[in-house]
Parts: C-alpha cells; sequence; structure tokens
C-alpha cells in the first residue's frame, strides 16, 4: 500500500500543488490525469522518492526515505516518460539492468536472471530486437523495452510516467492489456499518469484528476470522467460514451465548422 500525505511542490519557485494526500491499495491501478503543466510527472516522481519535497511517502507502513536504494528498487520500479538510453548497449543487456537490485557483490547475472530477461522480451514483443543496440531502436520499441526492463526487477509497485505515448493504437492496447494481466497475477500496485482519457477509463480502477494545485476529482473513471468536468480542466469539448462492459470512452467534438463544410450544407 502507498500513502501520500501533504505532498506539496514548487518549480522555479512557482507553485506546482501543495497539500496532495492519496491512498493506494495494494493491487490497485490508480492513473493520474490532468492537463498539461498540472504536475503529474511530478508528483509521481516524489511517489518514488525521487524528489526533495515537503511531505511524505510510505509503502507498507514505512517511510521511503528509511528503505535502501537497493531495497526500494526491488520493490518500486519507475521508468520516466523520457528515459536515458545508454548507447552501446544491447537490447537483452538493457533488461538485464532491471536485475542490478538482485545481484551479487560479484554482480554477475545467474540463470534466473536471464530466464526473468527473455521472458520480458518476449512478454512486451520485443524478442526480435534482444540484440539491438538500444539506441538504434524507434520510440514506440523503446518505450516497451524499457518497460520490460521495470518488470525485470519483479517489482510490487509499478510507476509509470505515459507509458504509451510513443506507441500505436495496436501496441497501446497490447502493452495495457500485459500491465494489467501482470496486475491480477501478481498483485502489482500500479500508478500511471496519461493524457488518454479513454485509456485511461478502460484501465483503471481509479482516477484522481489533479490542476489548480491539488487533487480536484477522485473516484472510477465512470465518476470522474464526465463531459462536464473535461470541459472545465481540459477546455475540450467531448463526448463520453458508456459501453456494455462498463468501460468509458471520451471522444472529442469538433466545436467550429469549416468554409468546406458550410458549403456541403449550401
Amino acid at each position: 500500500m502507498i500513502v501520500v500525505r501533504n505532498l506539496s511542490a514548487t518549480y522555479d519557485d512557482h507553485l506546482v500543488y501543495s497539500d496532495v494526500s492519496m491512498t493506494v491499495m495494494a493491487g490497485e491501478w490508480v492513473v493520474i490525469i490532468g492537463p498539461n503543466g498540472a504536475g503529474k510527472s511530478t508528483l509521481l516522481r516524489s511517489i518514488a522518492g525521487l524528489t526533495d519535497m515537503p511531505g511524505s511517502v510510505s509503502i507498507d507502513g514505512r517511510s521511503i526515505n528509511e528503505i535502501s536504494a537497493r531495497k526500494r528498487a526491488q520493490k518500486v520500479a519507475f521508468v520516466p516518460q523520457t528515459p536515458l538510453l545508454p548507447p552501446g548497449m544491447t537490447v537483452t543487456d538493457y533488461i538485464l539492468l532491471g536485475r542490478t537490485p538482485y545481484l551479487s557483490l560479484l554482480g554477475t547475472e545467474t540463470k534466473n536472471d536471464l530466464r526473468i530477461a527473455s521472458e520480458m522480451l518476449g512478454l512486451l514483443a520485443v524478442g526480435d530486437l534482444a540484440r539491438r543496440d538500444i539506441s538504434t531502436l524507434s520510440g514506440g520499441e523503446a518505450q516497451r523495452v524499457v518497460l520490460a526492463r521495470a518488470l525485470a526487477q519483479e517489482p510490487q509497485i509499478l510507476l509509470l510516467d505515459e507509458p504509451t505515448s510513443a506507441l500505436d493504437l495496436g501496441r497501446q492496447q497490447e502493452t495495457m492489456q500485459v500491465i494489467d494481466d501482470l496486475r491480477l497475477d501478481r498483485n502489482l500496485t500500479v500508478v500511471t499518469t496519461m493524457h488518454d482519457l479513454t485509456l485511461a477509463g478502460q484501465f483503471a480502477d481509479r482516477l484522481l484528476l489533479l490542476n489548480g494545485g491539488g487533487i480536484l476529482a477522485e473516484g472510477t473513471p465512470d465518476e470522474v470522467l464526465t463531459s462536464e468536468t473535461i470541459s472545465k480542466h481540459y477546455g475540450a469539448n467531448v463526448r463520453v460514451i458508456r459501453d456494455s462492459d462498463g468501460g468509458v470512452i471520451v471522444v472529442p467534438i469538433r466545436t467550429q465548422k469549416t468554409m468546406r463544410d458550410m458549403n456541403r450544407v449550401l
């Protein structure tokens, strides 16, 4: 379980958010949404223990600042939106970096480490990239490889900043389903930031809307994703559709007709 209490953040003397508190239960998938500049990425980094901001974050009742870097890496995997990809490293070797928290002092991977790396290559459908230099990958390929490295850590908590931003539609659905299957199979706790409200509404157990310096809405996708809320906080004109499976689909609506459209009417 993740417990966040009274987190605040500033950037260049500008208050990003103040006194943010939230609780994420074990096995839950929470998606943080909000417009650009709301502080979603900063909040996720704070939950990962990567910022020095006022407030507290605890994992399973223990302050994240009291957990050693090695133990924290065994428990929490964080994937930033633009991760550092070291040139000259193969995809397999990069994924094996996820096993670093478990290596002995000699730093040699075991057969189990190699097995897990191979499993992640297959799971994220990047096995054909195994020998490629990671710096030669496309944005979408790199995003899947970075997620594979995070999953190779075998974490209990997965923190993902815009995990599908570089993926095409098919890969987005595939990757989100992989994350959800692993969550259910291994009781993973997942916290992600997302711009795609439809994907968020399809997979999240709970949404947190961050804007204006705090969490302004919280609840199930059905409760949070309303046309009124989206219009107010995103300035967008949308239609919200509830499908037969209980999912939420957010469809942008064109607000102005072009001259071509008006000529068609005439």
